[in-house]
């Protein structure tokens, strides 16, 4: 893992803006500045973007929060970074911004396989944040835990592999040489062991089912015997009832046949019956209609009259014929005249037309323009009421707002001065107050002396005194008591009226304060409703100005349409006069009157026709019921020797229904045994369905033994395959098991430990020589003997130097971080070489402080020896001694914005 270049904002020290950081160009590079400006901090962000921990408090479980810059909510790291020769980025985000803390991580990979243009980003995100930091752990090759053991040596961490146990050692150095696979390879040997083993045990539980199944054969072969013999019986039997039911059936059979016959000769019987009364309806519909042409021949007795009245008839419907021609004549005639006078009419009408028409056409504008007025009248009016209301609400907030002034506000100064007066009395009478409670403690104390003291001298002064002096000290003493007492008295009254004035008066001061401030915010108010109502009443006079001159040239145009409507009128009489003084036209109308009066008479006589017709209709219909009634003449004689023939026939059918009446009551009687017949059938229906029921029973008893002897057969062949898979499942429980223990911690790991600890010895050793000047030397000792006989796999160091061989815990601090030093530097290279890792970069955060001026020069030929071994080797140092020997300089300066970083390149 080779940084590229590091993008950071809000974390730790470094501020809001976005800072940017450049490692590609440098190989060898110091981190430099003054303490807590942020050297550390870098690094920290390099960890967090990789694996999202870093350097945190001991109470904190996660070091998100502890990164965050102080009373910023966001932060962000994002990390550009080769391995194995593919440029990846990483973006961390963590905000404190939602109902909870939480993080973003996106990671890509970077093609910059076109030419002359920016990288494009490939996003390879899983779906969560733990799935994608394992695929970044994958592709890196190691975790953080490994990466603070090895390649990053932390500030005061230096010691952080050797200070660990033996067994921790043994877990890291495993992890670093990728030892992990071997224990996920041993977990699935493990978790195949189980399930082999879980298998085997069911393969053993089915196995005792199939042997205790097995053991009901011969039973179930014993019950299958007796089912067949009894199948057997019942087949035997059901035979000979179904030869004694065919038998029955045969005798119904004939019955049934007979009864065929018996319904055959009853139909024959209907059909004749139906026949006879066919005949009989044929009979007497003959009768009756020779009966009906005798009563018509009388009825058309008088058909010759008849004749000269339908000549009559015929000769009046010509005349109206000719009427109705006529008719149509004067029709065609009145038609001319009336277009005749619409042609004159229309002569005199159109030199009036045009004038009435722009009339018309003018009178219609107006009325379209006092229509647009008064809407426009009417919407001013409304906007008015509107303005009104609006002017009303507004003057009545503003005269509740000039009621609610209080023009007794006290003079908030002079109030305030006199409080001032006030408290300082105050302060000056409680001050005189301690001044005479300590003169009054005092003379109390000389007068308890006095009383108390039996010696003829003072006992403040120690002056010789006689007693009568001593009762006239006592009594001026008493007398200035008194005095002091009541002097107290008045003045502690006076100071807690005071206190009592004064805190009454604060509280007027605060509430005329209150009030002034409720003034000045009430005045402003009645300030904004005084404008909006010279505002609103400017609105008022415009509208009214507005209603004023829509209805002056609404009275305008009023009057110019009465005007027209006016004009209109006379000259609608003018028209009028002309057309009724023209004589052509007043010929014309009476001629028109004249052909309207002969058509009136014309229709008067035509209203007769409907009745002529009628007349004639009936006249014509008894013409044809005569012509009718001689062609029915004709047909009474055949009519007659029908009736006759009709009535043979009958006689005929009626024979023929005796004879079949008679043979259907012959067979009725031979069908008479049908019953007994039927009731036997029955019964041995019955018998036969009790068999059947029997029969399928035994037949479904005879399938399910049949059955589970099947199923006998196959659990004997499952039995087989059951005891060969157990055999299968025990060899390979063996394998697995062997193979978890190859690779556990004391197989195949342990060899890969063994064989790479002398590897770390020898680098280590080399770099040790360098820096201790040949006196130390370190071993790892992987096998440590017990006293009890045997041994035990562990991970110890042991240093040598010209004093013996002592444990690491026992050498100074200089001494201590020159072995991890060269300890760690020999894991790093192991790790760089041999974990199939591609981590390049190594990191030493401070920890030179221990080394005199030899120390450091050793350690710096270290560096520039092991420079070549790593892409990117970072140094943080605040030794003006260290940061002079490193051509490239990042300068970290905090500044007011956050941490800056500055490249300074010293050839």
């Amino acid at each position: 893992m080779i940084p590229i270049k590091l993008q950071l904002r809000n974390f730790i020290s470094y501020g809001p803006k976005l800072q940017t950081i450049d490692f590609e160009p440098y190989n060898l590079i110091c981190l430099v500045g003054k303490n807590g400006h942020g050297k550390s901090a870098l690094l920290d962000a390099l960890t967090w973007a990789i694996w999202g921990q870093a350097r945190k408090t001991s109470s904190s479980s996660k070091a998100d929060e502890g990164l965050l810059r102080l009373g910023e909510t966001n932060m962000m790291v994002c990390l550009d970074f080769i391995t194995n020769k593919i440029t990846y980025r990483i973006r961390r985000e963590f905000s404190l911004i939602g109902k909870k803390p939480h993080s973003i991580l996106e990671f890509g990979i970077l093609d910059q396989s076109i030419p002359n243009q920016p990288a494009q980003l490939r996003s390879i995100t899983d779906k969560t944040i733990r799935a994608t930091q394992e695929k970044i752990d994958t592709i890196i090759g190691l975790n953080y835990e490994s990466f603070i053991n090895s390649a990053f040596l932390r500030q005061g961490q230096s010691n952080e592999f050797s200070k660990k146990t033996p067994k921790e050692r043994k877990d890291i150095l495993g992890s670093i040489l990728g030892l992990d696979k071997f224990e996920r390879l041993k977990k699935i040997s493990l978790d195949k062991n189980k399930e082999a083993i879980s298998k085997k045990e069911y393969c053993y539980r089915i196995k005792e089912q199939l042997i205790k199944s097995l053991e009901q054969k011969s039973n179930i072969i014993f019950q299958l015997n007796q089912v067949i013999e009894s199948l057997d019986l019942i087949t035997e039997k059901d035979r000979s009832l179904k030869i004694s039911l065919e038998t029955i059936k045969k005798e119904l059979a004939e019955i049934a046949a007979k009864k065929s016959i018996i319904a055959q000769l009853n139909f024959e019987i209907a059909q004749l019956n139906l026949n006879l009364k066919d005949l009989l309806d044929q009979i007497i519909d003959n009768f009756k209609q020779r009966q009906e042409i005798f009563r018509k021949k009388k009825e058309l007795s008088h058909i010759k009259d008849i004749d000269q009245k339908y000549t009559f008839l015929m000769q009046k419907r010509k005349e109206i014929q000719l009427l109705s021609n006529e008719k149509f004549s004067l029709r065609e005639l009145l038609l001319s005249k009336k277009e005749a006078e619409r042609n004159i009419l229309e002569k005199i009408t159109e030199m009036a037309s045009q004038e009435l028409e722009k009339n018309k056409l003018l009178e219609q504008e107006y009325l379209t323009n006092l229509k647009n007025l008064n809407h426009r009248i009417q919407e001013h009016s409304n906007t008015l009421t509107k303005f009104h209301q609006e002017f009303n609400q507004l003057k009545n907030n503003r005269d509740l707002l000039l009621e609610k002034q209080d023009s007794t506000a006290i003079c908030i100064v002079t109030a305030e001065t006199q409080l001032t007066k006030r408290k300082n009395y105050y302060h000056k009478y409680s001050a005189h107050i301690q001044v005479i409670e300590n003169e009054l403690n005092n003379l109390l104390n000389k007068q308890n002396l006095i009383k108390k003291d039996n010696n003829p001298s003072c006992p403040l002064c120690k002056q010789i005194i006689s007693e009568h002096h001593k009762l006239e000290l006592i009594k001026d003493s008493q007398k200035n008591v008194i005095q002091l007492n009541h002097k107290l008295t008045k003045l502690k009254t006076y100071t807690q009226n005071l206190k009592t004035l004064i805190n009454e008066q604060e509280t007027v001061i605060t509430i005329s304060k209150r009030r002034i401030e409720e003034q000045k915010i009430l005045s402003i108010k009645i300030d904004e409703y005084t404008k909006q109502l010279i505002k609103i009443e400017q609105e008022i006079n415009d509208q009214k100005a507005k209603i004023v001159s829509s209805q002056n040239e609404y009275h305008k145009l009023n009057e110019a349409l009465i005007y027209v409507q006016s004009n209109n009128v006379d000259l609608t009489k003018e028209l009028q006069n002309y057309i009724a003084n023209h004589k052509e036209l007043n010929t014309i109308n009476q001629e028109i009157l004249k052909i309207q009066s002969t058509l009136k008479d014309i229709e008067i006589k035509l209203q007769e026709e409907p009745l002529i017709n009628n007349q004639i209709l009936e006249i014509e219909a008894l013409k044809q019921q005569y012509l009718e009634l001689v062609n029915a003449l004709t047909l009474q004689e055949q009519r007659k020797i029908r009736i006759k023939q009709l009535c043979a026939q009958a006689h005929k059918f009626k024979d023929i229904k005796k004879e079949k009446a008679q043979e259907q009551a012959k067979l009725t009687l031979e069908t008479h045994q049908e019953f007994k017949f039927t009731n036997e059938e029955n019964i041995i229906n019955q018998q036969l369905q009790k068999i059947l029921a029997e029969k399928e029973m035994y037949m479904l008893k005879k399938g399910s033994l049949e059955q589970q002897l099947s199923v006998i057969k196959q659990k004997e062949v499952e039995l087989a395959e059951q005891k060969k898979l157990i055999l299968e499942f025990e060899l390979s429980s063996e394998d697995y098991k062997a193979i978890s223990q190859a690779l556990g911690k004391d197989g195949i790991q342990a060899l890969l430990i063994e064989d790479a600890i002398p590897e770390i010895e020898h680098e280590a050793n080399a770099l040790l020589t360098r820096l201790t000047d040949n006196q130390s030397h370190l071993s790892i000792e992987s096998v440590r003997d017990l006293k009890t006989g045997g041994t035990k796999e562990t991970l110890d160091i042991k240093i040598s130097d010209p004093i013996g061989v002592r444990p690491y815990e026992l050498f100074s601090g200089g001494e201590a971080f020159r072995i991890d030093f060269a300890l760690r530097i020999a894991i790093s290279k192991l790790l760089a070489r041999r974990a199939g890792t591609s981590l390049e970069t190594l990191i030493i955060d401070e920890g030179f402080g221990s080394q005199d001026e030899e120390g450091l020069s050793s350690i710096m030929e270290v560096i520039y020896k092991i420079q070549n071994d790593f892409e990117k080797v970072i140094i943080v140092s605040h030794l003006t001694s260290m940061k002079e020997q490193f051509p490239i300089n990042f300068l970290v300066h905090k500044g007011p914005q956050g941490s800056q970083i500055k490249v300074i390149d010293q050839g």
